[in-house]
Parts: structure tokens; sequence; C-alpha cells
């Protein structure tokens, strides 16, 4: 695989992972932590901003992980694999250190717990996404690679729009369940009359952005097969 390959998905995933673990991760436990500032509109804009950096940090993880399997075979795409799980874990280490700095220390009795959990999540989500471009479109490469129409943006005819498909469906899938646990964690307690709000929140924080992701991931196998 070609070096110059890395350069584009280096800077893309290491910026993106850097604005979600030294910018947003940090601001959002600050908010939180802060009595006045939890009930204001600045909460909830970091929030959004922070749910849709991380959704998209995984599209371009994915994406990238999928084109150079797709192109290359697993053999001469681990320049790739090496690239994006040491993004991968730059991420936590950088988010584990910026909320430390904000807190003044580093938990290690369990506050490292959840970290570890999203990260070993995360990196099987990326060997899902390795698997399926090995076993889907790797052996056949001869498929068409152009961006698809609108009208095609879901055809799971292309072995390698089925990768991405698959591969952000999980992603998808992930959150939802990760939102639910984290409701029902807090004692929430779902009335009728709030189904409509909780499902406008679960389309704006959750389904959107993968929407949006399914492109980018789109977009960035279409780079690795230049």
């Amino acid at each position: 695989m070609n070096k110059s390959a890395l350069r584009l998905p280096a800077i893309c995933l290491f910026g993106v992972f850097s604005l979600y673990g030294c910018v947003l991760a940090p601001l959002y436990q600050y908010l939180i932590a802060d009595i006045v500032m939890q009930n204001t509109l600045w909460l909830d804009v970091v929030d959004l901003l922070f749910q849709h950096t991380e959704i998209y940090g995984d599209a371009l993880l994915l994406g990238f992980l999928i084109g150079a399997v797709y192109r290359y075979g697993i053999r001469d795409a681990k320049p790739m694999l090496v690239l994006c799980g040491g993004a991968l874990a730059f991420k936590y280490v950088a988010t584990v250190a910026a909320i430390s700095i904000i807190y003044g220390y580093i938990d290690l009795t369990g506050g490292l717990t959840e970290y570890l959990f999203a990260f070993l999540l995360e990196a099987a989500l990326a060997a899902l996404a390795v698997f399926l471009a090995y076993k889907l479109a790797y052996p056949r490469r001869e498929c068409e690679t152009d961006l698809p129409s609108f009208k095609h943006l879901f055809s799971l005819k292309n072995p390698l729009r089925a990768a991405v498909f698959f591969s952000m469906l999980a992603v998808l899938v992930w959150r939802l369940v990760a939102f639910i646990i984290s409701d029902f964690a807090f004692g929430f307690d779902l009335r009728a009359d709030e189904i409509p709000v909780m499902l406008l929140y679960w389309l704006i924080l959750i389904i959107l952005p993968s929407f949006f992701g399914y492109l980018i991931a789109l977009r960035c196998t279409h780079h690795t097969q230049k």
C-alpha cells in the first residue's frame, strides 16, 4: 500500500479525534458538572456536536478501513489498519487525559472502565468492517466503485456499498442501545406524551448523523481507490 494514501486518513482521523477528545469531551464534562451551565443552551449545543463528531469519526475510520481492505486485501492494507488502530487508541487516551485535567485527577479505580469498554466496542466495530470488506467486497474488486446516485444510495447489489451500509448500521444500533441503556439507568420514566420528543431526540443525535456518516464512509472508500 502506498504510504501517500495514508496522508489524508491520518489528517482526518487525528483531526476529528482531537476535536472529540481534547475539546468536546472535556467541555461537555465541564458543562454537566456546573450547576449553572448544565441548564443552558450551551450544554445542548455541545452535546449535539459531541454526538455528531463521534459518529462522523466512526464513519471516517470504517470508511478508510473498508476502502483499503477492498483495494489491497488485509495483508497489504496493514498500514491503514495500524493507522486506524492508533487513531482509535489516541481518541481514548486524549479523552481520558483531557477530562482528567478538568477534574484534576485520574480515577484508576473504576472511572476508566467505561472508556475501556467503549474502546473495545469500537475496535470490534472496526474488526466487523474489515471482515465485511474482506468477505463481501475484496473478492469482487471489479465491482462498480464510483459514488452512487441518490437513487441507488442504499442499493446493496454493490458489495462495497453493502460493507459500508452494514458497518454503519452497526454503529447506529450501538448508539441507539447506548442511549436507551443510559436513559433507563438514570430512572427514565417514559410517558406517552414524551415519545415524540424522544424520537426527535434520536433523529437529531443518532439517525441523521448516522445517515451523513454513511455518506462520509462511502466517500472515504472512494478515496482509497485512487
